[in-house]
């Protein structure tokens, strides 16, 4: 397992491990600013988020206990950010990497700056 970023103020690292070992590994716990993208067996992108202030292992594991679909979650990418990083930063970097990637699972993405609305795929017309 790769170690977690540290040290720059916004990490150019991603960080691809499997579901299961962020939530086990003790490593992942150090995380706690980060978007974080979650996807299937088949690379398709279920579910982004973010955390800040929270551990990643934590934030996963209330996923996986919440969600039903979430047992499909097999693959996440972090994209750590610095501790410090504003809460506004964060939700808006989460906004726009989720309408970038258009998540199969989230309900709802933070606003993003000049971006529209997002809908979720399922409640398309």
């Amino acid at each position: 397992m790769p170690s977690p970023p540290t040290g720059s103020p916004i990490s150019r690292e991603l960080v691809f491990e499997r579901t299961a070992d962020v939530v086990t590994a003790a490593a992942w716990a150090t995380i706690t600013t980060a978007v974080y993208v979650i996807c299937d067996p088949r690379r398709i992108v279920r579910y982004v988020g973010s955390i800040a202030g929270r551990t990643l292992a934590g934030r996963i594991r209330e996923h996986v206990a919440a969600r039903h679909g979430a047992r499909q979650w097999t693959q996440i990418t972090v994209i750590p950010l610095h501790p410090t990083t504003r809460l506004t930063l964060v939700r808006q970097s989460e906004g726009l990497v989720g309408r970038a990637l258009d998540p199969l699972d989230n309900e709802l993405l933070p606003a993003a700056p000049g971006m529209p609305r997002w809908v979720p795929p399922h409640r398309r017309t």
